[in-house]
């Protein structure tokens, strides 16, 4: 049996001893899983230590990324400067290639930045979920979960996460409509690794957080619904990441267990 708040195993009760004299009322609205993320911004700048844990990993991020444009642009114009050397381009032309080079050096930079900082964020991700928990709910104690049996429980994940892409393949081949949903199903899995660290915080089995996610499937798709536009948008890709980890955290926290 689960702490039906904070999660961690319990013998035969409800909420556990830690949760059982709080006063945090457990958010049962379905729509309001809408605004965690945005949540999760929320708390990015108004809370110093948290904006400590995550400024670290958007650094790094920012370093990386500006080291993969300004290399994309040395061998961008390293080719166009040869190809217009070899040409006769009118100026207009020099200028317009120049800039695309440019144009399509930064798009390829703003669509890696958030698989990239979802790499960079991976050491830093466990402490944003555990603060954010800590400041929801108090202090907790926790085991720590051994790297192997991390890293096994997230091949699990993802070997499901897999199957289920297969499964749904062919929706893409559906007239207009097929490759929208495709799309935001992917959305809704890569939502799954957010919701999945707190669980593995309190050493979830994958049996556990598939009925985890059967229970509170409605919920998720609400949660999963800023995903699916924000990480479109450049600027605020910035911090979706360590926004997202914050909402699901607090979405793990006023789920059923």
């Amino acid at each position: 049996m689960r702490c039906n708040l904070c999660g961690l195993l319990i013998n035969d009760q409800n909420i556990c001893n830690n949760c059982i004299n709080l006063n945090y009322s457990k958010d049962k609205n379905n729509f309001h899983k809408i605004f965690y993320i945005f949540e999760g911004f929320k708390y990015i700048f108004s809370d110093k230590k948290i904006f400590k844990l995550c400024i670290l990993p958007l650094i790094i991020t920012a370093i990386i990324s500006l080291i993969i444009f300004f290399s994309l642009m040395y061998l961008v114009f390293s080719y166009l400067g040869t190809y217009l050397a070899e040409n006769n381009y009118s100026i207009i032309s020099k200028i317009f290639f120049s800039l695309l080079g440019t144009l399509l050096s930064s798009v390829i930079v703003i669509f890696s930045f958030i698989p990239l900082s979802t790499l960079v964020a991976i050491p830093f991700s466990e402490p944003i979920s555990m603060e954010i928990e800590k400041k929801l709910l108090g202090d907790k104690t926790f085991e720590n979960v051994s790297i192997i049996k991390g890293f096994i429980e997230s091949i699990k994940i993802f070997i499901l996460k897999i199957f289920i892409i297969i499964f749904i393949f062919p929706i893409n081949f559906i007239p207009t409509i097929g490759h929208i949903i495709f799309s935001f199903v992917l959305i809704i899995l890569s939502g799954i690794d957010f919701i999945d660290l707190p669980m593995s915080i309190k050493k979830y089995s994958l049996i556990e957080k598939v009925e985890f996610f059967k229970k509170n499937f409605s919920s998720y798709i609400f949660f999963c619904i800023p995903l699916s536009f924000l990480f479109w948008v450049p600027i605020v890709q910035i911090f979706l990441i360590p926004a997202t980890i914050i909402g699901a955290t607090k979405f793990f926290i006023n789920s059923e267990k």
